[in-house]
């Protein structure tokens, strides 16, 4: 008996098998199977790994902030404590001079030891050199309206500290009065009070982060 010979033709293959058999890409059920697992896997693997580097750049962003206001208010508090120093060595420099020169100008029924004049005379000394010294730091930083009042100060600390400045037992300078002394004693008083309203107006402004005079 002759057997017959199948007339149907077969089925063409579609371009897609045609191209993942050429790629040697498996192409059974069982095999996709697996590879969809290995896709869900590394689909949820970027997931997570997009989620782990947000919640890292949250908190650098969250610590870098932290840091800022802390420096922020680190700079905050150098300030305020340079300006009360500032305003306690004014003050200290404004009593020596008085001291000293109510010797220098005291009458001549009132006497004074010389240990008494070499001592008020080291206090103004030193006193003075301390407010140099507190000057400078404010006016390295302070705000324009700080160091302006810091300079009229200076230059009436200077003027009359540096008259009254005899050494002891030395001729005194007949020009001298105790008006000078009354006067610096205002002068000096109107000054820490504009020194006092400038720095609050600092603080209390919206730019008080900044540091005034800053190169920062």
């Amino acid at each position: 008996m002759v057997e017959e010979k199948s007339t149907e033709t077969p089925e063409p293959e579609s371009k897609l098998r045609l191209w993942l058999r050429k790629w040697h890409v498996p192409t059974s059920p069982a095999s996709w199977g697996v590879i969809g697992a290995l896709a869900g896997a590394l689909l949820s693997g970027g997931i997570s790994y997009a989620s782990a580097k947000l919640a890292a750049d949250t908190s650098v962003r969250t610590v870098e902030a932290a840091s800022a206001q802390s420096k922020t208010e680190f700079l905050r508090n150098q300030r305020l404590a340079e300006y009360t120093n500032f305003l306690t060595k004014s003050t200290k420099v404004e009593i020596a001079v008085y001291d000293y020169s109510t010797m220098l100008l005291a009458s001549a029924d009132t006497t004074y030891t010389p240990e008494e004049r070499n001592a008020a005379y080291a206090r103004l000394d030193s006193a003075q050199n301390e407010y140099i010294d507190a000057s400078w730091r404010v006016m390295m930083i302070g705000t324009d309206a700080v160091v302006e009042v810091c300079g009229r100060m200076s230059s009436a600390v200077d003027e009359t500290a540096n008259k009254f400045r005899i050494r002891p037992n030395s001729p005194v300078d007949e020009t001298l009065s105790t008006s000078q002394i009354s006067d610096f004693g205002t002068t000096m008083a109107q000054l820490r009070n504009e020194f006092s309203t400038a720095t609050r107006q600092e603080f209390l402004s919206p730019t008080d982060h900044e540091v005034g005079r800053a190169t920062p």
